[in-house]
């Protein structure tokens, strides 16, 4: 073998010996460990690497492969119970939605079935104010509070329209106080139904009611007028069921 030979052989034994110690510093490097100037391969404590040692790496890289699925897994089942949750709340908010609209919708109906009696929805402001301007016999439907005080039936505002009054009391709106405001009543000719509700607890103090009634003249009194004085009343007709 001449002399360029046995050269070239001894340059591939050489990449061959570099390539094989790079490998096995890419496997320590993977396996966290190095390799001393011994060329025993080591943990990070200085612990030979055995093939035992090497299952056991492998086996605890198995489990976290595993714990990390198992996470995964968990991530998607509380995401889909999530999406589930969305979906029963929107499809909650949905009927919610539709009994809304079929409630106004027969809202709608029984404010239409009054009109087409004759009797014009105003709301107790409306009433209060043109109550002795209106016509005799004016038709009217009207929700408000009903309480008998003293000899005398009476209907004030609601709850909801004195809050939206509010500023009623700066002066705005014809500067209405609906706080103290009510209608005079007459029942004694609304049907014998609605007389025994509205004189049955709780009526008599104080309940909600949705009136039918119109405009008629009336005597009033009470303990501080001596033969009453005449004015104007909303007589009772019925109510809105």
């Amino acid at each position: 073998m001449d002399q360029a030979t046995r050269l070239a052989l001894a340059g591939v034994t050489v990449a061959v010996l570099s390539l094989l110690d790079g490998c096995a510093r890419l496997r320590c490097l993977a396996e966290q460990c190095y390799s001393g100037p011994d060329g025993v391969i080591t943990t990070a404590d200085g612990t030979p690497v055995t093939e035992e040692g090497r299952a056991k790496r492998a086996a605890l890289a198995e489990l976290r492969a595993r714990a990390a699925e198992d996470n995964r897994k968990e991530a998607e089942r509380r995401a889909e119970e999530w999406r589930a949750y969305q979906a029963r709340l929107e499809a909650m908010r949905a009927e919610q939605e539709a009994a809304q609209k079929e409630g106004e919708d027969k809202r709608k109906a029984r404010i239409a079935a009054v009109e087409a009696r004759g009797y014009k929805l105003v709301s107790f402001r409306d009433l209060y104010r043109d109550l002795k301007k209106m016509p005799i016999g004016s038709k009217r439907a009207v929700v408000g509070w009903y309480r008998i005080d003293g000899r005398l039936e009476t209907l004030s505002a609601g709850v909801y329209e004195k809050m939206a009054a509010a500023p009623l009391r700066q002066g705005l709106n014809d500067g209405i106080d609906l706080s103290y405001a009510s209608v005079f009543l007459l029942t004694d000719k609304t049907p014998r139904a609605l007389r025994e509700k509205l004189r049955a607890p709780p009526c008599p103090a104080l309940c909600e009611a949705f009136f039918l009634g119109h405009t008629t003249y009336c005597t009033l009194t009470d303990s501080f007028t001596i033969g009453g004085r005449t004015g104007v009343c909303f007589a009772v007709d019925g109510e809105l069921q």
